[in-house]
């Protein structure tokens, strides 16, 4: 008897309390900043953690390998043994390199809260949407014209290489269709306002993904920025 009772108090405690849900969440995403010049493709994989059946707690990590764009800027070079800008000795003029093309990969951090109408955040069809916060990190790699590297270097600022780091917040809106016993399909639209941004060098200036340029001046940081996701979320335990 004491047994039977022990067992019949676990499981109402447990019922109890298994208020909460955690799924893992992945898929195929697309980003694009306001007037860049084509959609960055990606993945992205989640976690979610339900409060109630009406709202739950997210964190995403989403990653865009990369877009590629030609470019012609031509760079000055420094000639290592002057640290000054190197000229041509048999031309007199002054030696340049060219940078030839970018490519800008994308990573992204997000956390937020979202809110599900209809049939809630479990099982059946609910569109949601909130707010969250946003962590970006950018690499953008640069491809010159060879040059002599023993002789000659890039002016300063640039590089092969530069990572952009901005922070902002976003909003979040979407569709859901759970089936019991088997997960969840989604859909959902981003979109990211970025606050501050900072470059390690002056080489994500020339990618047109992340800066609007103007008559070869940096006018401003591209945004909003959209994302599109696509995903299946399966619920793993109850807590």
């Amino acid at each position: 008897m004491i047994g039977k009772k022990s067992l019949t108090i676990l499981a109402i405690s447990l019922s109890l309390g298994a208020s909460a849900q955690f799924g893992l969440s992945a898929g195929p995403a697309l980003t694009k900043s306001f007037g860049a010049p084509k959609m960055l493709a990606g993945f992205h994989i989640g976690g979610e953690v339900s409060q109630d059946d009406a709202s739950s707690y997210f964190a995403r990590f989403s990653y865009f390998p990369g877009g590629l764009e030609s470019t012609d800027y031509q760079v000055a070079l420094i000639d290592n043994a002057t640290n000054n800008f190197a000229f041509d000795p048999l031309t007199g003029f002054q030696l340049l390199t060219r940078m030839n093309s970018t490519k800008t990969n994308y990573t992204k951090l997000e956390g937020g809260i979202r809110y599900y109408l209809i049939d809630g955040y479990e099982t059946g069809f609910s569109v949601y949407g909130g707010s969250k916060i946003v962590i970006g990190f950018n690499k953008v790699k640069a491809d010159y014209t060879p040059y002599n590297e023993a002789k000659y270097r890039l002016t300063d600022g640039l590089a092969k290489s530069g990572t952009a780091f901005s922070l902002g917040f976003g909003l979040q809106g979407g569709l859901k269709y759970g089936i019991v016993g088997l997960g969840t399909v989604f859909f959902d639209l981003g979109v990211d306002f970025l606050l501050t941004g900072s470059n390690s060098n002056d080489v994500p200036y020339y990618s047109n993904y992340l800066y609007r340029v103007q008559d070869g001046t940096v006018v401003a940081y591209r945004q909003p920025t959209f994302t599109f996701s696509l995903g299946f979320r399966k619920d793993l335990f109850v807590r």
